[in-house]
């Protein structure tokens, strides 16, 4: 959840029709800029030196304009698109402002064959790591997210079956519509209304003895979730199959529960985590993104298989 709500009936009006009308999907992004973009024009207009570099992450978030403005003070602009780009058309007219324009959604590439696309994914930050030893346990499942409908359904039924195998749920949904009812809170999943900090989020997941993980419906590529549980040695229950045919996928800690009967998690909750080699859990720290995305040397390449 970006914090963003709309202002008032008007602007959730107008973004709708021209969504569904005339298939812009541009309204509410240029709105939610709005939000914060006094004051990302003034950091920028104070800020006097030319720029190494540029990087944007999320460039449908941000009109072109303002990008352009970016352009001008940065000796190289980079992208990277977490969110597919077939969610945002407009972004074509973006691409051609960056000299490197990463995306992590494997099927982006084809949109723009000329554009020279190239693929990354997500990472975890080693910024942490006092916290990664053992901790005593208080759940053995965590999950924290916003509230989408078309996911909702298996969240509840694989929280339910974890509860009746015995274990510890965590799991909390950020409750965003306004003009319902908040649900009751259960055994397998609690609701808030107000955004958790990212650090107090990672307390209660350090906590936990896996991480639950749920595919978004647009996109297949690798969340955040699923490097933060290899981080903090987590095992990781998800939905995404394309998770398989990545370098550290071990059955032994990745539970893709489309694929296997939900009688295994027993099993799979109650084994060790299995330490993956240390130069493919080096790979995906920030810092070896960060420097493959500079263009730095040296790095270890990331794209998504």
């Amino acid at each position: 959840h970006d914090g963003y709500s709309y202002k008032n009936v008007k602007d959730k009006i107008i973004n709708f029709y021209r969504k569904t009308f005339m298939n812009d999907k541009n309204y509410k992004n240029n709105l939610r800029f709005e939000y914060f973009g006094e004051l990302a024009r003034e950091n920028l207009a104070n800020f006097d030196d030319q720029a190494d570099y540029a990087l944007i992450v999320r460039s449908d978030m941000f009109p072109f304009e303002f990008l352009q403005k970016i352009a001008a003070k940065s000796n190289k602009m980079i992208s990277y698109q977490w969110d597919g780009v077939r969610r945002y058309p407009y972004i074509k007219k973006h691409i051609d402002l960056y000299d490197r324009f990463f995306v992590f959604e494997k099927d982006d590439v084809k949109l723009f064959p000329e554009r020279n696309l190239k693929t990354l994914t997500n990472f975890y930050f080693d910024f942490d790591k006092e916290s990664i030893k053992t901790e005593d346990l208080t759940s053995d499942v965590f999950f924290i997210g916003s509230f989408v409908k078309e996911r909702q359904s298996i969240i509840e039924n694989i929280t339910k079956k974890i509860v009746e195998l015995g274990f510890v749920s965590d799991t909390n949904i950020l409750w965003l519509n306004k003009n319902k009812a908040v649900p009751e809170n259960s055994a397998e999943i609690k609701y808030f209304l107000e955004n958790i900090p990212y650090e107090e989020a990672l307390k209660k997941l350090k906590k936990s003895r896996a991480i639950l993980d749920f595919l978004n419906t647009v996109h297949t590529g690798l969340s955040f979730r699923t490097f933060e549980a290899m981080y903090y040695h987590k095992k990781l229950i998800t939905n995404n199959e394309t998770i398989v045919n990545y370098d550290f996928y071990n059955p032994e800690n990745i539970f893709v529960f489309t694929q296997r009967n939900y009688s295994e998690l027993k099993e799979f909750l109650t084994t060790p985590y299995k330490k993956i080699p240390d130069e493919i859990y080096k790979k995906y720290s920030f810092e070896n993104w960060i420097r493959y995305v500079l263009g730095e040397k040296p790095n270890i390449r990331i794209e998504v298989p």
